[in-house]
């Protein structure tokens, strides 16, 4: 089935539930013709359009970029307290231009949330606009009033940066970001699988933590060695904390820095643990995680249907303009006397008598045309005797490639109807029925 339009994405991310209560637009179905037809007031259509959708993307980048610029010019002001060279103090113009640049994102930013709970009603309570909504609602309250928020309002802000993913969703249709949406896709299918891996990893480096904290207790209240190599050794595996961060940067990072030091300044059979360690960590255990993680990755984000028919018709699309382009240069020639875009059987026959031209078609579209004038006749979908290019096209795409299943079963199907009216017309001469077709079945 055919999917058309698949850039319409609903700009209200919902959840599995949800959706099944929402009207879905005949352009966003599997097939354009059987999807129901979208009745949704206009308002609600337009706020669910895909050109929405991307404006509100533009915006949410234009503000990015905008608290970028803020954080670098807030961090000048701070180095210039720090008494750090090359920087210098904030001035009066700079705060009011980044202070009218924020009121200005915020109204529009309000202005699209307002307008969605009038237009939206009751759909709007969704993940995405309740999320929406509270980042609005903070970043009034921060600029009206001075208050002290239990972690930093701007972090809110650039988590909406994540509304970026859905805006991306329409672009799968387009080859030019068909990329991009597989690692996103990518990613999203990955989210499961990394769960596992923390479930799996994180007891590992538990034990090996708690093994390196008790192996060390001894050398840390060893008032014999050097108390530099006693505070390292405790940033190192003094806690459980310092020695589970310790673990996971000789897991995934730098292990030679803690080996050495275990080696030459604490007890050399710690380095051959924690080298042995590694060894089944990192070519063992790793090694198969990252070969789960990837094939599950790329298993679930070559399967999505949106990739999958994008290519299907870009592919035909290629094919199409190939194949035109070919009969032009070759076929449909003033030498080979094709009048009104149509040529006869005869100049059909000579021309495909050439070698070259039975090789590209055998190369490229997996045609082999051995037979010209039977080739004539499948493509002469009209039966006029004559042939033009769009009925070559046509005839020669559905002919490519091997016999699928059900072209089979329905000329099995046309061969038992014709052998019933023979048999009925001569009755005293019964004929032979392909194997698995009774006499006048027509199922296929």
């Amino acid at each position: 089935m055919m999917m058309h339009h698949p850039r319409r994405r609903s700009v209200t991310p919902t959840s599995s539930h949800e959706e099944e209560h929402h009207i879905v637009p005949a352009e966003d179905s599997l097939d354009g013709s059987l999807g129901s037809k979208d009745e949704r007031p206009c308002g609600e259509r337009f706020l669910s359009s895909g050109p929405f959708e991307m404006f509100v993307g533009f915006l949410i980048v234009l503000n990015t970029a905008l608290m970028c610029s803020d954080a670098e010019y807030r961090g000048w002001h701070t180095g210039v307290g720090l008494g750090l060279p090359g920087y210098e103090p904030n001035n009066a113009e700079s705060d009011q231009f980044f202070q009218v640049a924020e009121i200005t994102f915020g109204i529009i930013f309000s202005v699209e949330v307002l307008a969605k709970i009038l237009i939206l009603r009751n759909r709007f309570c969704t993940a995405w606009n309740i999320f929406d909504l509270v980042v609005v609602c903070t970043a009034w309250f921060e600029m009206a009033a001075d208050f002290e928020f239990p972690i930093n309002p701007m972090l809110l802000r650039l988590a909406r940066l994540l509304r970026l993913v859905k805006a991306f969703k329409g672009l799968s249709s387009m080859e030019l970001f068909e990329n991009l949406f597989l690692m996103i896709r990518g990613l999203k299918a990955g989210i499961p699988v990394l769960l596992w891996v923390i479930i799996l990893l994180l007891p590992m480096l538990t034990c090996n933590a708690l093994f390196m904290i008790y192996m060390v207790a001894d050398f840390l209240v060893d008032e014999s060695k050097p108390m530099a190599d006693r505070l390292k050794c405790y940033q190192y595996f003094g806690t459980f904390s310092n020695a589970m961060v310790t673990m996971f940067e000789i897991t995934f990072a730098n292990w030679a820095t803690v080996s050495r030091f275990t080696y030459h300044r604490v007890n050399g059979r710690l380095t051959v643990y924690l080298m042995m360690y590694k060894l089944v960590m990192g070519i063992a255990v790793l090694r198969v995680v990252y070969g789960v993680y990837l094939h599950v990755t790329f298993a679930c984000a070559t399967a999505d249907d949106a990739i999958l028919v994008a290519q299907k018709k870009r592919e035909d699309s290629r094919q199409d303009s190939k194949l035109r382009g070919f009969l032009m240069r070759h076929v449909f020639t003033d030498g080979n006397n094709a009048e009104n875009d149509q040529i006869s059987r005869e100049d059909f026959i000579q021309v495909f008598a050439e070698p070259n031209l039975k090789d590209w078609l055998s190369g490229i579209l997996g045609l082999d045309v051995d037979n010209a004038d039977l080739f004539f006749d499948l493509l002469d979908a009209d039966k006029d005797g004559a042939l033009c290019i769009d009925e070559i096209v046509a005839g020669s795409l559905k002919l490519k490639g091997t016999a699928r299943s059900m072209d089979v079963l329905a000329l099995l199907r046309l061969t038992n109807e014709a052998i019933r009216k023979i048999e009925k017309a001569i009755p005293s001469q019964p004929l032979a029925l392909p194997q698995g077709l009774p006499i006048g079945s027509t199922e296929v």
